[in-house]
């Protein structure tokens, strides 16, 4: 199956975020990965408890490199 409840889909989301740490790509994949997020939340879906704090640690580092210590600090926080 497809969508969150596929076997597949926690492994490849935490992929794509160790991807973007890797490749230092990480605002661009978090911009998809907001995107994919905003789409399946419109339908009523919610991401697995992994992938959320996947995607906040993502958040909060980005927020970091960008200087936005307050919010890193703040999804650093939640994403534990």
């Amino acid at each position: 199956g497809r969508g969150t409840k596929s076997p597949a889909f926690a492994p490849a989301y935490r992929l794509m975020v160790d991807i973007a740490l890797e490749t230092r790509e990480q605002v661009a994949i978090l911009a998809v990965l907001d995107h994919f997020g905003e789409d399946f939340a419109a339908r009523g879906g919610t991401l697995p408890k992994d992938s959320e704090k996947e995607h906040t640690y993502l958040a909060a580092k980005v927020a970091y490199e960008a200087g936005d210590i307050s919010r890193a600090e703040a999804l650093f926080r939640v994403s534990e």
